[in-house]
């Protein structure tokens, strides 16, 4: 496996008119600073020139784009400075029509052995465009896609199992606490596999339009339920009444972001999906240690919880930077964040039901003292 972003050259084409052989002959190409492509989100079609050699006779050569979030990724074959063939894959197209049903976009680059190529692949899309483009092999591809059925199925498994380990809680005490952090359990392990090309895969694979609803609707409805759930476990409408209603604003700002996408302004919702996110995780995080401050007990498990997931994040987007290396720790430190937090989230929730339950024991069992004692005071009146 190796990532060939330095050895790439792109142009942009902001006016989305040229056509391959216009694209292929045209002066203007930039080389890779860096492993990682970084085109941010644009309505601009980008076009990626490289070179290859197959210097293995025994093993066939394929590349990886890392995103399986691309409406479209079509990679044009060369020979002799003349197209002669293309592969086409993306979001924008039905799952079930690839050759390969890996959850990214991969492309046999038909290369024999000693035989150097060139090829041009072209993008676009309406999301955040990080393009990793991986060189690998036959074995490197069947390695590759063991880790990520079992990071990404053991990912699952968690969000399956917390599920049900709360909605069991839940149906037994009936506290509205548990019935919110559900719902966060399920649409932040729904972002997730979306995020990884999984949910294209499994759930919505000859739906192309689905999934593109997915991108931003799972994130919008993860950010929901994570407020809902954060307000009812702070109690931040009886104590912190001005942080309640900036949190009540901040899931009205989700839900715009979503409606964004039903409205089909997919440029759109995916910023304003980054920019609320952005503002939600720092505003939580600030009321988290001013509650801590003051001596919350529940702030403390959320501040915990809340600084594994933004650590993951963070990990997470300095290898899509470059800065950090990019293997099979980075690659998924996302979902390990996102697992770890939901976790402690779990037993933060459980501490405080039993902390509430003590205290009502507490006060039932004073309540009972208070009502003997008056008992006994009427006897001996009497």
């Amino acid at each position: 496996m190796k990532l060939i972003g330095k050895e790439t050259y792109v142009l942009e084409d902001k006016e989305n008119k040229l056509t391959p052989s216009e694209a292929y002959q045209k002066s203007g190409y930039v080389r890779g600073d860096r492993q990682v492509w970084n085109f941010d989100i644009s309505s601009s079609t980008f076009w990626i020139k490289f070179s290859m050699t197959n210097f293995d006779s025994n093993s066939r050569l394929f590349l990886d784009i890392g995103n399986p979030l691309l409406d479209t990724c079509q990679l044009f074959y060369i020979e002799n400075g003349q197209i002669v063939g293309s592969t086409t894959y993306g979001s924008a197209f039905r799952f079930n029509q690839r050759k390969y049903r890996y959850p990214t976009f991969l492309f046999h680059l038909n290369t024999p052995a000693g035989v150097t190529r060139e090829f041009l692949l072209k993008i676009r899309s309406n999301e955040q465009m990080l393009v990793s483009m991986v060189l690998t092999n036959n074995v490197g591809i069947a390695d590759a896609q063991n880790i990520k059925d079992v990071v990404n199925g053991g990912f699952i498994g968690v969000v399956l199992v917390m599920i049900l380990y709360n909605l069991f809680i839940y149906f037994s005490i009936k506290e509205r606490s548990y019935l919110y952090y559900i719902l966060y359990i399920l649409f932040i392990g729904l972002t997730q596999i979306t995020l990884t090309g999984y949910t294209y895969k499994l759930i919505f694979p000859g739906s192309p339009y689905l999934f593109n609803q997915s991108i931003v609707l799972f994130p919008s409805l993860a950010g929901v339920s994570a407020i809902l759930f954060i307000r009812r476990y702070l109690d931040t409408k009886s104590e912190y009444k001005v942080w309640d209603r900036v949190l009540l604003t901040i899931g009205v700002t989700y839900i715009v972001a979503g409606t964004l996408r039903m409205l089909h302004l997919d440029r759109e919702s995916s910023r304003a999906m980054d920019i609320i996110s952005l503002v939600a995780a720092v505003l939580v995080y600030i009321l988290v240690i001013r509650m801590m401050i003051k001596g919350s007990r529940p702030a403390k498990f959320l501040f915990f919880a809340w600084t594994i997931f933004l650590a993951g994040l963070a990990l997470f987007a300095l290898k899509n930077l470059g800065i950090l290396p990019y293997n099979d720790f980075t690659n998924y430190t996302l979902q390990f964040g996102v697992a770890a937090q939901v976790a402690i989230l779990s037993i933060a929730l459980a501490d405080k039901i039993n902390i509430l339950q003590s205290e009502t024991r507490k006060s039932q069992k004073q309540a009972l003292e208070a009502s003997m004692e008056n008992e006994r005071i009427v006897r001996e009146q009497n």
